[in-house]
């Protein structure tokens, strides 16, 4: 399971662990056609691959990603909490709500993310999660 894994680097992790033999769940905020072709490539590579549409932010929309995948592939072994928003401004014109969204792009995605998938991780006995780390702008 792969946040924000439509372009970017979420595409190549995807597409890494595919090629790695793992089946994957791509996700993107909105761009259906750019998750499905993430997913397609995948699928290119041997994997089984299931595109989910929703924003990482959303309790609800990760509710449903664990819902998909377990029902998809049993589970979920691996997540990459890789869904951002950038702020795409200089430091010193960041604003108090610039930054509340921010942080609520990157925490509570992976806070929501933690409490979907690592209770199966744990039960399983195995799992790993990963949170790259955020992109600021000091100018």
């Amino acid at each position: 399971m792969v946040t924000g894994s439509g372009r970017n680097i979420g595409r190549a992790i995807v597409l890494e662990l595919a090629g790695r033999g793992a089946n994957v769940t791509v996700n993107t905020r909105s761009n259906e056609a750019e998750a499905n072709a993430v997913a397609k490539e995948a699928e290119d590579l041997g994997a089984r691959a299931l595109a989910v549409i929703g924003d990482a932010a959303d309790k609800a929309t990760v509710e449903r990603m664990r819902a998909q995948a377990e029902e998809t592939f049993g589970g979920v072994d691996i997540y990459v909490s890789n869904a951002a928003r950038r702020l795409y401004k200089d430091f010193f014109t960041i604003t108090d709500d610039d930054w509340d969204h921010y942080l609520n792009q990157q925490l509570t995605a992976s806070w929501y993310l933690a409490k979907a998938f690592v209770p199966g991780m744990r039960d399983r006995g195995w799992g790993v999660a990963v949170r790259p780390p955020p992109k600021l702008s000091v100018g």
